[in-house]
């Protein structure tokens, strides 16, 4: 039992700063995550990068990484996206004063402040071809940076690094 009680703080240390397996739920990031609706993808979340024991600047986050962050509309979500601008990269997104979304609106350029990235969901690029092709969306299937602008790197809590669950999806 004694033996026990020593390996808890490290266990905690280590899940809290290092790394550990989470579970991914929803849409948003399909087909990369979950491209079945209603599974569970378990994947490997590396803490590492984002923690702040580790005196990180962020330096280790790179275009195409999936993460996970503290939403910035709700702190007590956590989602799962992908970084597509890193600081000082500049974004077109569609205007957010256009009222009609069936329409294309006009685009407008956002420039990722220091300490920031753009995050989207895999499943809004698939929306935005689908858009291009010329049908219309009613909106978005991924709350992310189009909704909320750039995120602090803060907000960051982990990198997906693999996926352990389904097996057939390993790696």
């Amino acid at each position: 039992f004694i033996n026990f009680i020593t390996w808890v703080p490290g266990l905690i240390w280590f899940v809290r700063h290092v790394g550990s397996v989470g579970a991914i739920t929803g849409q948003s990031m399909s087909p990369t995550l979950n491209p079945i609706p209603g599974d569970k993808d378990l994947v490997i979340l590396n803490k590492y990068v984002s923690s702040q024991f580790w005196y990180k600047t962020g330096d280790d986050y790179k275009i195409g990484d999936v993460v996970m962050l503290i939403s910035p509309n709700d702190p007590n979500l956590i989602i799962c996206k992908r970084i597509l601008a890193l600081p000082g990269d500049i974004v077109s997104v569609d205007d957010p004063g256009q009222l009609d979304s069936s329409r294309k609106g006009k685009k407008i350029r956002i420039r990722i402040p220091p300490s920031h990235v753009w995050v989207e969901g895999d499943k809004s690029v698939l929306d935005a071809q689908a858009s291009d092709a010329g049908h219309n969306l009613i909106r978005p299937s991924s709350r992310d940076s189009r909704e909320f602008g750039p995120v602090p790197i803060g907000l960051i809590t982990a990198r997906v690094d693999m996926i352990l669950w389904p097996p057939s999806r390993f790696g």
